[in-house]
């Protein structure tokens, strides 16, 4: 136990990071939400990453105005992954939240999380619901009691606390949602992982999050408190290019196959809902990387089991059938 862990949490202390590119005209609302919430964030740290329009006045306008948020410009723009582990080594907290400078964090949003993180000193991380506000409107779909959006994402049945193997249980039915821009994360568990893995590219926060929470366990909040602003142009969208998003999931396996991981990979194999948030490259990628078809039969498996339990693989919908006779094809 650490000495943050055996004291109960009571002065704990939370970072909020922003990584910024030219998003000048979300900065004030985004900054504004963070310098105004109920419980302040003690550091705020803001990375311009080399933007181009007015980003930087926005910036230094929120720094003389609150004592706690630290503003530093790279020199030329470095990239996200660059970025975000630039700012991760300047925290000074315990906790800490990776903002989105584009997304929205409710005015309770750190009072909330930190909390319920004050009860469970062992969880890595607290998360909530994910809500999504819709482009440049002020349209906000809250996923949990949308009824055209799937279950999953519905947290109001979960404790408030998920130990690792309550996640595992929960993970073995269905994939859960750990979204990162709603997550406050412990950061010295953080920088054992070893951060946000670089090389996963628009997948590092949640992976780096699920995994977390596979070790530690997590926090639950079945509430709105963050936003998460969908855009055409984010940054997450480049996973639609499909030279590049086969190139990440190779990362991403490569990764699970390093010794450090083999409690995660393992953890993977047993609960093969996670790899949904892969789909639908990621069977292609399994199927071709030979020591990984363990992964690949688990997650078919799984796959064929939720389409129905009780019929047989011929009465499955053509898709999924067609699906994995390609992947078993290449397989073999």
């Amino acid at each position: 136990m650490t000495s943050l862990q055996a004291a109960g949490h009571a002065t704990s202390t939370v970072a909020i990071v922003v990584c910024n590119y030219n998003h000048a005209r979300y900065l004030p609302d985004s900054l504004a939400h963070i310098c105004s919430q109920t419980r302040p964030a003690d550091q705020i740290v803001v990375i311009d990453d080399g933007s181009t329009d007015d980003s930087w006045n926005v910036i230094q306008r929120f720094a003389r105005d609150h004592s706690n948020l630290q503003a530093h410009a790279n020199g030329r723009n470095l990239g996200l992954e660059a970025s975000i582990a630039k700012a991760v080594q300047l925290v000074r907290c315990d906790y800490l939240v990776w903002a989105g400078a584009d997304d929205r964090l409710l005015p309770t949003f750190l009072e909330r999380n930190m909390t319920i993180l004050t009860g469970y000193p062992a969880a890595a991380l607290s998360f909530s619901e994910v809500v999504v506000l819709k482009g440049d409107s002020e349209e906000i779909d809250r996923f949990a009691t949308n009824p055209a959006a799937p279950r999953i994402f519905d947290l109001s049945e979960l404790p408030a606390y998920l130990s690792p193997e309550q996640l595992r249980k929960r993970m073995r039915r269905a994939y859960l949602p750990i979204a990162s821009n709603t997550a406050v994360i412990r950061a010295d568990a953080l920088r054992a992982f070893g951060g946000f893995p670089a090389e996963l590219r628009w997948f590092a926060d949640s992976f780096a999050c699920t995994a977390l929470a596979m070790r530690h366990g997590a926090c639950v909040l079945a509430e709105p408190l963050a936003l998460i602003r969908s855009r055409p142009e984010s940054y997450s969208q480049t996973m639609r290019d499909v030279p590049q998003q086969t190139a990440v999931l190779n990362a991403v396996l490569d990764l699970l196959a390093r010794s450090q991981m083999r409690d995660i990979r393992a953890f993977m194999k047993d609960c093969p809902s996670n790899l949904t948030v892969y789909d639908p490259l990621i069977l292609k990628v399994l199927a071709k990387r030979p020591r990984d078809w363990d992964l690949l039969a688990a997650y078919a498996r799984w796959r064929m089991q939720k389409s129905s339990a009780m019929i047989r693989v011929r009465e499955l919908p053509r898709r999924i059938v067609n699906r994995f006779r390609t992947v078993l094809n290449r397989g073999g």
